[in-house]
């Protein structure tokens, strides 16, 4: 691989590792705020269901793309897809939310990385 595609693939990892790590601690702020809030917990199984996928699995996939990239992207994409199949069938909306599928653009530059990277 030749040395100036070397750093352009580097500088997207680096790129999405810090994208992926700004919107997980974000994530985990608002996620400890909805089990914590500051008068009756209202938590049902529906929302045990999404939370499932989203924000354990997408923040799980984001983290593990430090270490392996293609298999915390994937896992990543497949814990966005769980969120919005699981929340069709539970009863709520299909919503393209911009807040809860942004971490699609980091999982997809860790794809495009590894699928670029491997040997």
């Amino acid at each position: 691989m030749s040395q100036p595609r070397n750093k352009i693939l580097l500088a997207f990892l680096w790129f999405a590792r810090i994208v992926g790590l700004v919107y997980t601690v974000l994530i985990l702020l608002f996620f400890l705020a909805y089990l914590f809030p500051p008068g009756e917990a209202d938590f049902s199984w529906r929302d045990g269901i999404s939370f499932f996928f989203f924000p354990f699995c997408v923040c799980a996939g984001l983290i593990i793309s430090w270490k392996w990239s293609g298999i915390g992207a994937i896992t990543t994409l497949l814990g966005l897809i769980g969120f919005h199949v699981s929340m069709r069938i539970t009863g709520g909306a299909f919503d393209l939310n911009p807040f809860i599928d942004f971490p699609a653009i980091p999982a997809v530059i860790f794809i495009i990385y590894w699928l670029l990277h491997r040997k």
